[in-house]
Parts: C-alpha cells; sequence; structure tokens
C-alpha cells in the first residue's frame, strides 16, 4: 500500500461511502443535505487514497462569491497520519 495521502473529488459513490462513515461516527445528517450540497457546488467534495482505500474526506462547496462552507471532515481512526505529520 502506498504511504502517500492522494487527494482527489469525490465520486457519487465515494460520497455514498463517507456518508455511511459519518452514520457509523454517530453523525446525523440530514436525509438531503449531501443532495443540496452537491447542487450548491458539485466540486466541493474530496477523499483521501492511501493506495486504494478511502482514509478521509472533507467538503469546501462555494454557495456563491462571498460564502462558502467547509465541513464534512472523516479520518478513518486506523489512520491517524491524516491528521498531520
Amino acid at each position: 500500500m502506498s504511504h502517500t495521502l492522494r487527494i482527489a473529488q469525490m465520486s457519487p459513490e465515494d460520497l455514498n461511502i463517507a456518508i455511511e462513515s459519518a452514520v457509523a461516527e454517530g453523525w446525523n445528517p440530514a436525509l438531503d443535505d449531501a443532495g443540496a450540497f452537491v447542487a450548491a457546488d458539485p466540486h466541493g467534495f474530496f477523499v483521501g487514497w492511501l493506495g486504494d482505500e478511502a482514509v478521509s474526506a472533507i467538503s469546501e462547496v462555494r454557495h456563491s462569491k462571498d460564502f462558502g462552507f467547509l465541513g464534512f471532515y472523516l479520518c478513518r481512526p486506523d489512520h491517524d497520519r491524516c491528521a498531520g505529520p
């Protein structure tokens, strides 16, 4: 497995996995939140990969030229390198 974190835009499948992970962490995402955020900025969701494993996620959704929202930060607990050096 590669030890280099690679960041990529989420695919719809990646987003579904991230939502499932959030629920498993005890988050309570509203049923339509993902659709509303994706509609606002379909390019605002990112996933961190170590080799072929998705280990982290984050969103930075641009709602307008003056407002963006950073959230949906997830990191698999078994990959503490996601938190930094």
